[in-house]
């Protein structure tokens, strides 16, 4: 039955067949085209990646050393390596360094000025001097560093007997150096050049008597510091036996030792008895209370006297 078929009747039924298998690489690659399904679509898992850089396309198969010169390109596919070379950067070793802080720096400001250091004792009133009178001996308006004289600078200038004291400042304190009574403080005159000297008290049994120290009249002012009490003379009495002694009190400085009681004929030979004459003593300083505690002072006459001294160290 085939051979009465014959060769004309196959052909339709072989270009049928073909038609069903046709390539869609071959057919159908133009714009609008789709590709098929089925056992003709290309797996892309085992078709080589085909580079595209822009205008330059350059298809390699696996294994194959290629080079590109596109800029942008880079590596794709397995076993294929790719060199880019970009004409704009160097290929040369790296640009020239820069110079370094060898080179002087044009741009620094040049060092300010001020005035020139003062020159003490060149005689001309300089930057910052106070005063300059031409030499370094201090004194008068114009100390040796050239800084005015005054009251509380620490030297003594000005016509001061003593280190910002005496003189045209206040008074010296308690042995500090002096020249007149007038460069002392109260409570103190100058002997011996010093601010100490003695002071005499003078102790009526009549008007510096009281039966409390609250009753006897206040003394002269004394600075704090030792003191040397010395008896200068005289003596008390009163008209009860008509006897004199030499008795005194001071508040603040225990002078009992110095005394005798009323059993002489006269103020001279009571003077005479006492025991001892001199003692020393510290003060804390202030005004001094001496006096006689008597309950009975009205029939009193008569008195003593002793003398204050600083003993300056």
């Amino acid at each position: 039955m085939l051979a009465s078929v014959g060769v004309p009747r196959l052909a339709p039924l072989a270009l049928l067949l073909c038609g069903c298998f046709a390539d869609p690489g071959r057919y159908g690659q133009g714009e609008g085209s789709s590709t098929s399904t089925g056992e003709a679509a290309a797996d892309a898992s085992t078709t080589p990646a085909t580079p595209t850089t822009g205008d330059a396309t350059a298809s390699t198969l696996p294994g194959t050393d290629t080079t590109t010169t596109d800029a942008t390109s880079e590596p794709t596919g397995t076993g294929t390596t790719t060199t880019t070379t970009d004409p704009t950067s160097p290929t040369s070793p790296t640009s020239p360094t820069s110079p370094t802080s060898a080179t002087t720096d044009a741009t620094t400001a040049p060092a300010t000025t001020g005035p020139p250091p003062a020159q003490c004792g060149n005689g001309k009133l300089d930057f910052g001097e106070a005063c300059d009178d031409g030499d370094f001996n201090g004194g008068g308006l114009c100390n040796f560093d050239c800084s005015a004289v005054t009251c509380s600078d620490a030297h003594q200038n000005q016509g001061e007997s003593d280190v910002d004291c005496g003189g045209p400042c206040l008074p010296c304190a308690a042995c500090r150096a002096c020249i007149s009574d007038l460069d002392c403080g109260e409570g103190t005159k100058c002997a011996a050049g010093i601010c100490a000297g003695s002071t005499l008290i003078t102790i009526d049994y009549l008007t510096n008597c009281g039966q409390s120290v609250a009753e006897w009249p206040l003394g002269p002012n004394f600075p704090m510091g030792q003191y040397s009490i010395t008896a200068q003379g005289g003596g008390g009495s009163n008209s009860f036996d008509a006897s004199y002694g030499w008795l005194v009190q001071c508040d603040g400085i225990d002078i009992t030792e110095m005394s005798v009681p009323f059993i002489y004929a006269t103020p001279d030979a009571a003077f005479q008895a006492l025991p001892i004459k001199q003692l020393l003593r510290a003060y804390p300083g202030g005004p001094l209370r001496c006096g006689l505690q008597d309950a009975f002072c009205a029939d009193n006459s008569a008195g003593v006297s002793l003398s204050f001294a600083l003993v300056c160290p």
